[in-house]
């Protein structure tokens, strides 16, 4: 994905979706979607999988505008 568009925060589960929406290197629409638990004190979220470290920091912003903080694995 060369352009991120959004990327948006849901509660799903017990854990979190987080999709990331954006424009692909052939100027298609393209979107990943992650999967997180929350930890802790329910205010923690951490990573199922390998995060993309192009988009890690805006995903540790998307996460902080809903209340989660990112907890590095």
């Amino acid at each position: 994905m060369e352009d991120v568009e959004s990327i948006v925060v849901h509660p799903f589960g017990d854990g979190l979706i987080v999709e990331i929406i954006g424009v692909g290197e052939k100027g298609d629409i393209s979107i990943d979607s992650l999967e997180f638990d929350i930890i802790e004190d329910e205010r923690e979220a951490s990573a199922r999988g390998d995060l993309p470290s192009n988009y890690k920091g805006d995903i540790r912003t998307a996460l902080s505008k809903k209340g989660y903080s990112l907890v590095d694995t």
